[in-house]
């Protein structure tokens, strides 16, 4: 599911950021089809309520963030509405956001920038003549991410929920993730996983599709159907 995410963030950001595409304006929806959604029922009202209410703190480098899809709320709403209150809300939330990426890993930005580069695109904030425009500021910050280098995940995973409590909420404890050099075997663990596949790929080893299944691995691991 990450490798799929990271693909669609990779696509949202080069369909906003090339000229060519971009001009057309509507990644996600047109402003015609904008226009032509209801403003009643409780879908609109859950929105409506959101894009009205406090939308917290810009933090993209918080993989819990709700600060993005808030955003997104917000920038419909204004645009549906034609509220140029709302439309100066969403406008400053995304400003807002703008260098909370760091200190951050993949996870986080995977997870929270694609609802601001739509929420981009729905407020018509593109890059123009002038840097310093809201448009051209976003735009460079959306930008960089393409060539942008950030760490994928921590050797240590906070918090870990303890797997024999299976009921209501479960507990949480510290997660240590063992540490993994070039050629080890894969672990079962998922968490443990990503940082092994991590140390793997630094090390020049790349995954390659597998005949039988179609699944991506590394070198050293075993296809299930073999």
């Amino acid at each position: 599911m990450g490798d799929t995410m990271s693909k669609a963030l990779v696509i949202l950001m080069m369909l906003w950021a090339t000229p060519a595409i971009s001009a057309s304006k509507g990644i996600w929806l047109a402003p015609g089809e904008i226009q032509s959604l209801p403003t009643s029922g409780a879908a609109w009202q859950d929105l409506l309520t959101t894009a009205q209410a406090a939308l917290g703190t810009a933090q993209v480098s918080d993989q819990d963030s709700e600060h993005d899809v808030k955003t997104f709320a917000c920038a419909l709403a204004a645009v549906r509405l034609d509220d140029a209150a709302l439309r100066t809300k969403a406008t400053d939330a995304l400003l807002a956001a703008i260098g909370t990426e760091s200190p951050g890993r993949w996870l986080a930005v995977g997870r929270n920038l694609g609802a601001y580069v739509v929420a981009a695109d729905v407020l018509g904030l593109y890059p123009d003549s002038d840097p310093m425009s809201n448009g051209s500021l976003v735009g460079a910050w959306i930008a960089q991410f393409l060539t942008r280098t950030l760490d994928w995940a921590p050797s240590v995973v906070l918090p870990a929920a303890v797997e024999d409590d299976m009921s209501g909420y479960p507990l949480i404890c510290l997660r240590v993730v063992p540490k993994f050099k070039a050629g080890d075997p894969a672990p079962d663990d998922y968490v443990a996983w990503h940082e092994w596949a991590r140390v793997q790929y630094r090390s020049g080893l790349r995954q390659r599709p597998c005949a039988e299944c179609g699944r991506w691995l590394f070198p050293q691991e075993v296809c299930r159907h073999a």
